[in-house]
């Protein structure tokens, strides 16, 4: 398997998962969602018990660690357990697209198929609200609505922490260098059940990253459908969800297929594992 290649694993509204191979090292493979998967918010609207912050009161929090979107991505849980306010209609933008009461992602894969979905540490950016013991000279990542070029500037040195995740969104730094400098198109379109089960029937192209703004609590960056990263609150329901999984590249001596859009990689569980 290589970079590039394309796989199949898991489903999600009853429809097969296409990804695309963006990394790979001798234990590990990157794969991105070939498609929006669905929409949700990022974060539901914050209650006075879970934060004490107006703005995530309001709008939703935007730092990844203690997000809706991540619990609800790395569960395979019939019931998710949310580490803060459920993302209810109450608490989204709209009242569109909630997901409180929805099954955890990874509920759409076979257990063979989990077996090979591993943690990975990952680095995300966070506002000022949520520094503690980082230096107070290393800067926030300053937010630029424009082309990555520019919109990655000060990224490398900005603010952050990590995490460990089977399943998280891409940062900006994942797609201007696994995507855009291989010339690779980042824009994606909605799979059909995506379309029709979007209560908003907005139906957009946008989907959200995990990098964050630094100057406000709430907001998160988005791909948008002009090829511009821009910003939107974390409560916004109506933005789509196109995750990033790690797998152990010992998947692929499970596969079948040729590993091309037209004829995907997908798992033969008939094949031994070494």
């Amino acid at each position: 398997m290589n970079i590039g290649d394309y796989i199949k694993i898991g489903s999600y509204y009853k429809e097969p998962i296409v990804w695309r191979v963006i990394d790979k090292t001798d234990d590990k493979l990157l794969v991105f969602a070939e498609h929006i998967l669905t929409y949700k918010a990022f974060d539901s609207k914050e209650q006075n018990n879970f934060s004490d912050d107006s703005d995530r009161i309001h709008y939703g929090s935007n730092r990844w660690k203690d997000s809706n979107i991540r619990d609800w991505l790395n569960s395979d849980d019939e019931q998710v357990k949310y580490q803060s306010c459920p993302p209810q209609k109450e608490g989204v933008w709209g009242g569109f697209n909630a997901y409180h009461d929805e099954p955890g992602f990874l509920s759409g894969f076979t257990n063979f198929e989990k077996s090979f979905i591993k943690p990975i540490e990952i680095s995300s950016t966070i506002p000022e609200l949520d520094r503690t013991n980082q230096d107070s000279s290393i800067e926030g990542h300053e937010f630029e609505c424009a082309y990555p070029d520019i919109a990655f500037r000060n990224y490398n040195e900005s603010l952050r922490e990590t995490s460990l995740d089977r399943v998280f969104l891409p940062s900006i730094k994942e797609i201007k260098e696994l995507v855009l400098e291989r010339e690779w198109e980042w824009a994606k379109l909605p799979t059909l059940g995506a379309i029709l089960e979007d209560d908003s029937q907005k139906n957009y192209t946008w989907y959200w990253t995990r990098t964050v703004t630094h100057a406000d609590s709430h907001g998160v960056r988005n791909v948008s459908s002009d090829g511009y990263l821009d910003c939107r609150s974390a409560y916004r329901s109506t933005l789509g969800v196109a995750p990033i999984m790690s797998l152990s590249t010992a998947i692929i001596h499970a596969l079948v297929g040729d590993g091309s859009s037209q004829k995907p990689y997908r798992i033969n569980k008939v094949k031994s594992v070494d």
